[in-house]
């Protein structure tokens, strides 16, 4: 398992660690002030990208 912060994002660096087996939880971004949460729940939609993906996945209440 890898936790990274923000610094750490690009889709290369998300694809390299699935590639090499390892569960990397990698900071997308900040939220502004006020802006609301990517939902938690809910089917993921079939086109997401990478990052949509891994901010779903940093979401989620399962490994919490």
């Amino acid at each position: 398992m890898l936790t990274t912060d923000a610094g750490y994002w690009s889709e290369a660096n998300a694809e390299l660690c699935a590639e090499q087996g390892i569960d990397a939880y990698i900071a997308t971004g900040r939220l502004l002030h006020g802006q609301p949460l990517p939902p938690k729940r809910g089917p993921m939609l079939k086109d997401a990208d990478v990052k949509a993906r891994m901010v779903r996945k940093l979401r989620s209440k399962q490994d919490q």
